[in-house]
């Protein structure tokens, strides 16, 4: 399961800007804001069709390879199972309605995308992705200011959620968590059991175990 963080959104913008603790609005205004500032020029677009997205793709794919992700392996690529997924879908998406996808260029460069997925005035953040040689606009925090302002604007009620887990960098914007539950299901084949033996019975034996052993270790 996960905790992902999530904002309720509903009121102006300026209601929800006010809500903010002046830290944490003075961290956005001098780290976000006032560095954009400082570039020859800034914009926040959206990507509307899918042939705007056949477009985009390559500097997709292109932020994507030059984030902190490629060091984990988590980045996307045309050839790999989450970038043909995402090639895949997005068209389809963005003719339903099912996706929003916002990119942050500095200086005519596209350097941050903001990928989500939206029904019935919910939003659900599935990939943000940054090039780190941009680092110093802060740009991933940059590009969700304008896409909260931006989903505020028609006055009605929102859900902005985070997904994932609740790490750090999340929970700066919003302390509302919400549990997800991940279900597995095997089927009756020997692989099956197998693997629903370990995920019910070995795990949980050695955790407690874990436990046990750090317990223990205390104690000393």
């Amino acid at each position: 399961s996960y905790s992902s963080p999530y904002l309720s959104l509903g009121g102006t913008w300026e209601q929800f800007w006010e809500s903010l603790s002046p830290k944490r609005r003075k961290y956005l205004e001098r780290m976000c804001l006032r560095r954009l500032e400082k570039a020859d020029s800034f914009e926040v677009t959206k990507v509307k069709t899918s042939q705007e997205f056949s477009e985009f793709s390559k500097d997709m794919f292109g932020i994507s390879s030059r984030s902190w992700k490629t060091k984990a392996e988590a980045h996307l690529s045309p050839d790999s199972s989450m970038g043909k997924m995402y090639l895949g879908f997005t068209p389809l998406g963005l003719d339903n309605n099912w996706v929003d996808m916002y990119v942050l260029k500095i200086n005519e460069i596209p350097v941050c995308f903001e990928y989500l997925l939206t029904h019935n005035g919910n939003h659900c953040l599935t990939r943000c992705d940054f090039d780190e040689s941009y680092r110093y606009y802060s740009p991933g925090n940059s590009l969700r200011l304008f896409v909260l302002k931006e989903t505020m604007s028609d006055g009605s009620e929102h859900e902005y959620d985070l997904c994932g887990d609740d790490y750090c960098y999340k929970l700066d914007w919003t302390k509302s968590l919400r549990t997800h539950i991940t279900m597995t299901v095997g089927n009756t084949s020997t692989v099956g059991k197998l693997v629903m033996t370990a995920k019910n019975v070995v795990l949980p034996y050695l955790r407690s175990c874990s436990k046990l052993f750090q317990s223990a270790t205390t104690i000393e």
